[in-house]
């Protein structure tokens, strides 16, 4: 079974070991570099025989959730066209994940088994459910060097299923769409929260992957990805439509007391 991971990237060297290694087990994964990245991400990236980078600027040199929207679209039907030079792969599922986001099987289990489950079932699209994850008081610094794929996941399993935005607390936002089987006439929204067409074509898989949101899960990365690489770099448009305004506020502090308010989280996967 082939399958491509689709990911937009700027300056992600402090997760990029841990997303490639994760997703290790992919046929290829695509990764739209912004040009403007100034750290190691692209050597990083280099070092993993299963990826290619296409490179990209905004207009502003700064972030738009609509150009990138865009472009993941864009980028999905390259990859499933018969006319790309890569279909002869013929990919059987497209993921289209951030840099952030670790997902897999619930269990542990097998990602090509759980796939293969379906396909029986002739499934064209599945959930997933990403959780957002915090170092808890019992978890160690972050380690990716020599261990197994599935344990990047172990470092971080305590957090919370709800999301703080617009002063309330969102427990659906990162139940997400985007595991999907490729030649669907779909258009991810701005985040790839949901599907705004084509869900006629659509046939979801009953089962929901699941999967951590390292947004937090360390804090200097948080501060570093956070502040320097999106608080600071929303385009006209961006704030013209409140996007991402969640990252609007935060600063060193708040990021700082939002980690200490989740040392004592469950655990959740």
């Amino acid at each position: 079974m082939k399958t491509l991971a689709i990911s937009m990237w700027y300056n992600e060297a402090a997760l990029a070991h841990y997303f490639l290694k994760h997703y290790s087990y992919m046929t290829k994964i695509i990764i739209l570099l912004d040009s403007d990245t100034n750290d190691s991400t692209e050597e990083i990236i280099n070092q993993y025989l299963n990826t290619q980078i296409i490179k990209f600027t905004f207009p502003e040199h700064k972030v738009d959730e609509d150009i990138k929207a865009k472009m993941i679209r864009d980028t999905y039907k390259q990859f499933r066209s018969t006319e790309h030079w890569d279909c002869s792969s013929s990919y059987d599922w497209i993921f289209n994940v951030d840099a952030d986001e670790l997902i897999m099987p619930k269990n542990y289990e097998n990602i090509f088994t759980f796939l293969g489950r379906a396909n029986s079932n002739k499934s064209n699209l599945i959930y997933a459910d990403i959780l957002q994850v915090y170092r808890n008081i019992k978890e160690s610094d972050l380690v990716w060097k020599d261990i197994q794929d599935e344990k990047i996941v172990y470092q971080r399993r305590y957090g919370t299923r709800n999301f703080f935005l617009d002063n309330h607390f969102n427990d659906t936002l990162y139940i997400k769409p985007i595991v999907v089987k490729p030649n669907l006439p779909i258009i991810w929204s701005p985040g790839n929260h949901n599907i705004i067409c084509g869900k006629e074509y659509l046939k979801e898989f009953p089962e929901k992957m699941i999967g951590g949101h390292w947004a937090m899960a360390d804090l200097d990365i948080a501060i570093e990805r956070r502040i320097k690489g999106r608080k600071e770099r929303q385009s006209k448009n961006n704030i013209e439509k409140s996007y991402n305004v969640h990252q609007y506020n935060i600063n060193s502090e708040s990021l700082k007391a939002e980690c200490e308010l989740h040392l004592y989280d469950e655990r959740v996967f």
